[in-house]
């Protein structure tokens, strides 16, 4: 069993994937990680995964999926005792192998890490930046925490497997942190642990993705609600922009960083955040979509205990 795998979700990341997957192989010297990569590009991402990376594993997955769903298939096939999560679009810094096995040498079941963004950035990188990373905007000191980001998260092996049912329908990082608190674990943020946001998502396909997240915390939420509660989930869901955009804004301030990028972006964190808490209603008013969770919908993939 590999020390450590990782697992890259992949989505029409021609314009990164070189440098995140270079940076990770830079640090595998001692070959105790496997790295998987799971794409469903429509770009060349996968041909120059394939032509520069032969010790990388690449899985081609269904173009419908999502990165949530991308990780899930990585996850199943991975034979690490700790596993971890970034995207494509994400460079770990130089030490990023070091410092995830590190901090796991810590009774933590998660560690997450910070996440900066690349200079120079377009207005639409720095709206999706602020909108998915602001929290894990450095500076910041290590602390426990109820999230860890998807982008820059790793978890124990012997923790996953006690939720691989729910795993697999995606591993949505908010759905499982939210499990794992639940049950008592413990998950760590540490500035230790850096990745790099390169340029990722258009208008188009961010508020897409905003909308259909949105809609599976929303339903994930409310999945165990009184008829009473979910009311009341509805009857305050117009508040919804106004409280993430206020959080957004005290991030922002608080790390008194990048302070000039969030105005020139603010209207389209607006649209994005808008997404969102459109998603999130739908989700208390009609739960998940099926087109995303529903396991019929996803193709056949082994367990994820190896034995």
């Amino acid at each position: 069993m590999k020390a450590l795998s990782v697992i890259v979700a992949s989505q029409n990341a021609e314009a990164t994937i070189m440098d995140c997957l270079a940076s990770l192989e830079r640090q595998n010297t001692s070959g105790a990680t496997e790295i998987i990569v799971v794409d469903n590009s429509s770009d060349r991402t996968p041909w120059i995964v394939e032509e520069n990376f032969r010790g990388v594993r690449l899985i081609k997955s269904d173009d419908r999926l999502l990165i949530p769903e991308l990780w899930a298939r990585g996850a199943e096939q991975a034979a690490g005792e700790i596993i971890a999560f970034t995207t494509a679009h994400c460079i770990p810094d130089s030490e990023w192998l070091s410092q995830t096995l590190r901090h796991h040498e810590l009774e933590y079941a998660a560690v997450g890490g910070a996440i900066e963004n690349t200079r120079p950035a377009s207005l639409i990188q720095w709206a999706v930046y602020f909108c998915r990373y602001a929290a894990y905007m450095l500076p910041f000191l290590p602390h426990a925490v109820e999230q860890v980001p998807g982008d820059n998260a790793s978890y124990k092996r012997s923790v996953l497997e006690k939720y691989a049912d729910l795993i697999k329908t995606g591993f949505w990082e908010t759905v499982i942190n939210h499990r794992l608190r639940n049950d008592g674990h413990s998950l760590l943020l540490t500035p230790a642990i850096r990745v790099y946001h390169g340029r990722s998502f258009g208008v188009r396909a961010f508020c897409r993705q905003r909308l259909v997240h949105g809609r599976m915390f929303g339903s994930e939420r409310t999945a165990a609600a009184s008829p009473l509660r979910r009311l009341l989930y509805i009857g305050f869901a117009p508040l919804i922009p106004l409280v993430f955009l206020g959080k957004i804004g005290r991030q922002v301030l608080h790390k008194g960083r990048h302070g000039r990028e969030f105005l020139l972006s603010l209207p389209l964190v607006i649209l994005f955040v808008l997404c969102w808490s459109l998603g999130e209603f739908l989700g208390y008013l009609l739960g998940a979509p099926r087109t995303v969770s529903d396991p019929q919908n996803l193709p056949e993939a082994e367990p994820l205990v190896h034995r």
